[in-house]
């Protein structure tokens, strides 16, 4: 599972957006482009890569 992600499912409730490390494992994740429903970051570029490369990627 992943730290701080609930709602993962219909990708609503993204709310521990903060504390989202590990994030691994997750189905449909490449370079997490255009993330549907994707609330709380909405600015967000569409290739939205994390600063630290341990962030997202195991």
């Amino acid at each position: 599972m992943v730290t701080g992600w609930r709602g993962e499912k219909d990708n609503k409730g993204y709310k521990g957006y903060k504390g989202y490390k590990g994030y691994k494992g997750y189905k449909g994740y490449k370079g997490y482009k255009g993330y549907k429903g994707f609330k709380g970051c909405r600015g967000a570029p569409k290739d939205l890569r994390p600063q630290s490369p341990n962030q997202l990627i195991p």
